[in-house]
């Protein structure tokens, strides 16, 4: 309580009294709330349900979210498998400079193969493979007489394998080559014109199964089909706006490649539309 001077009236003058506010958390100003309170019980509603909205309410929506969601897997590193080895010749020496490819077993990697080259000691190595499980390494060296086509593991049988996992991620793996296919050209021409014709479709089969193709390709001319060696073959060979060639109708023209050898054929296809 303080007394301060007060305003003059017919020349006198008196003390006025002001009595301060009791602070928020005084007695008296709890006492008059509760009193608000009960007075008025919208009032009291509404702060409730304003408490609930504020306090309650995230809590609930949030343990509801967590019983629907499914819950999240922890997130595992990413494979770093490693395939290494040495690679031999039909001959049992290292194959030096040598294209390799890595393939893994039923899956699909949605890009091309990892290759590697072999030193001068035939050794490779692949490195960060995406993929835990079964992998076989074979040539894709072409120039060399090997492609996946012929070396790969789909036309000897089941492949040697090594296996990667987040428990053993390195594997050795060494690698025995078959022995080189066969260089296969053909030189292709326009019968009517003798112009040549740079895109050739080839179909190869074996002699013992000529309705089962071992090989389906498209290629350019000039380049060597490689086929498997020392095999009786069958060959289709035709080009988009041409016949297929009269000597390869019916089963096939038969053919028959030893290994790291060559054969050319010189080939005239008369156009579809004359």
């Amino acid at each position: 309580m303080k007394l301060l001077p007060g305003p003059a009236h017919d020349g006198q003058s008196f003390l006025s009294i002001r009595i301060p506010r009791p602070p928020r958390s005084s007695p008296i100003r709890i006492a008059r709330a509760l009193v608000a309170n009960l007075q008025n019980p919208r009032r009291q509603m509404n702060r409730v349900i304003r408490f609930l909205v504020m306090r309650i309410a995230p809590a609930f929506f949030g343990l509801l979210l967590a019983a629907f969601l499914p819950a999240q897997k922890p997130e595992r590193p990413a494979p770093k498998g490693v395939v290494y080895g040495t690679v031999f010749d039909p001959n049992g020496q290292p194959a030096k400079h040598l294209l390799m490819a890595a393939e893994p077993f039923g899956v699909g990697l949605g890009s091309m193969l990892p290759t590697t080259e072999t030193d001068d000691n035939g050794n490779y190595r692949f490195e960060n493979l995406s993929e835990w499980g079964r992998w076989t390494v074979f040539a894709v060296d072409e120039k060399q007489g090997y492609s996946y086509y012929t070396e790969g593991y789909s036309l000897s049988g089941p492949a040697p394998q090594a296996t990667l996992s987040p428990q053993h991620p390195e594997a050795k793996f060494d690698v025995h080559l078959p022995p080189k296919a066969g260089f296969l050209y053909i030189h292709l021409t326009n019968q009517n014109t003798g112009e040549l014709i740079k895109a050739i479709e080839g179909k190869v089969a074996s002699q013992e199964d000529p309705s089962h193709p071992i090989l389906t390709m498209g290629y350019l001319s000039g380049r060597a089909l490689l086929v498997p060696p020392d095999k009786d073959l069958l060959i289709h060979v035709t080009s988009p706006g041409f016949l297929e060639w009269n000597q390869s109708l019916g089963i096939g023209y038969p053919i028959h490649i030893a290994s790291g050898a060559s054969l050319q054929l010189d080939i005239s296809l008369q156009p579809a539309d004359p």
